[in-house]
């Protein structure tokens, strides 16, 4: 349904990163003169619906794509023009991209955007603002407590510490930031030791063994921000994106690392074509429909390929890491050599960061 143009609606959106943080934005109040920080949004044009106003709002204002769901808080304001706004916080159901300032009109009256502890939220905020923060935590269910290990590589990657891999080959100065985007619950980052330019990993936030051991509900989240990368590297490198996990290592025979993440790479080959005499695999609609068929406390593969594979079962060690060095005919596919010999490929992550902010953006807008 499409809201008339007299009527002055608002929308804000709820963007939370994990559990623990919310994304808010700097804006000057109504008498020009005092910043204070507030939930993004802003409100409908002419002929839009709520949905498209709610996505675009949140793109222009901080460059990520969202994804709108329910309200949970409704207000009403009188601007210092004498006008009336009705204003709904809704939550963004799903979201991913990088947090940008590009899309911002000059005469916008925004300043930084930030994530926020949600037990530390700044003292200027909105009031509504807080108020609508807190009643959808209020909302989201708790689940097991997220969880970070300091011994873990990948935990070391998501808190950006001097211990991490790429540290051993790059600085700050030379790569500032391993992460290419992000959304509510998973974080893509350049793999350290790539099979093919392009090669990343999306991880998950919290450390679970695998994909399928953390919440059902995370799954929606993760088809969207694989979505989104994999459309990113086809534009970039001109070849299909194919994913893959080795989970969840309940065995520690099949993969290197006891962290949640998912490989997503360009490749010429089917990855299915190049595993398929590992007998037992089973094809699914989604990676939801796929988490249904693996029991906890059980090793599997999983394979994306446009349709969901997974195989049930230990696997020798890094099993399609090994498939697809064997088919590209590269000398090393073991994660760990790669770091250990000092073969980090410095250049190949410096233009996938280089291309990945400069390329093409998802959702046809340059």
């Amino acid at each position: 349904m499409s809201v008339n143009a007299r009527v002055q609606f608002a929308q804000k959106a709820m963007i939370f990163r994990g559990r623990h943080e919310v994304l808010l934005v700097e804006r000057l109040d109504d008498s020009g003169g005092t910043l204070r920080w507030e939930l993004p949004g802003g409100r409908l044009q002419e002929g839009e619906t709520l949905d498209e106003a709610f996505s675009r709002e949140i793109l222009e204002e901080v460059g990520i794509n969202a994804i709108s769901g329910k309200p949970v808080h409704v207000w009403a304001f009188s601007t210092d023009d004498g006008e009336s706004v009705l204003a709904l916080a809704r939550d963004a159901i799903q979201w991913h991209g990088q947090l940008s300032l590009r899309y911002r009109d000059a005469s916008e009256r925004l300043g930084e955007n930030r994530w926020f502890q949600i037990s530390a939220l700044p003292e200027s905020i909105d009031e509504n603002s807080r108020v609508a923060i807190a009643r959808s935590m209020a909302l989201i269910p708790r689940g097991e407590k997220e969880q970070k290990f300091s011994e873990c590589v990948l935990c070391q990657v998501l808190d950006e510490s001097p211990d991490a891999p790429i540290r051993t080959s790059m600085d700050q100065a030379q790569l500032p930031s391993e992460v290419l985007c992000e959304s509510a619950f998973y974080v893509a980052v350049s793999d350290v030791a790539p099979l093919t330019p392009g090669h990343l990993l999306i991880v998950s936030r919290e450390h679970t063994k695998g994909l399928f051991s953390g919440p059902r509900s995370h799954l929606v989240d993760l088809e969207g921000i694989l979505e989104y990368c994999s459309a990113r590297l086809q534009a970039i490198y001109g070849k299909r994106a194919i994913a893959f996990e080795h989970g969840a290592c309940v065995s520690d025979q099949g993969c290197g690392i006891s962290h949640a993440h998912l490989h997503v790479l360009p490749l010429e080959a089917s990855l299915m074509g190049l595993a398929e005499d590992l007998s037992g695999w089973r094809e699914y609609d989604s990676l939801e429909s796929a988490s249904d068929a693996v029991p906890p406390g059980t090793d599997y593969l999983l394979i994306v390929e446009g349709r969901v594979n997974v195989r049930l079962g230990s696997a020798p060690s890094q099993v399609l890491r090994r498939r697809i060095s064997g088919f590209l005919g590269t000398e090393f596919w073991n994660w760990s050599d790669t770091v250990l010999l000092g073969r980090i490929p410095t250049d190949s992550i410096t233009a996938l960061h280089a291309s990945w902010k400069l390329g093409h953006r998802h959702g046809g807008r340059e």
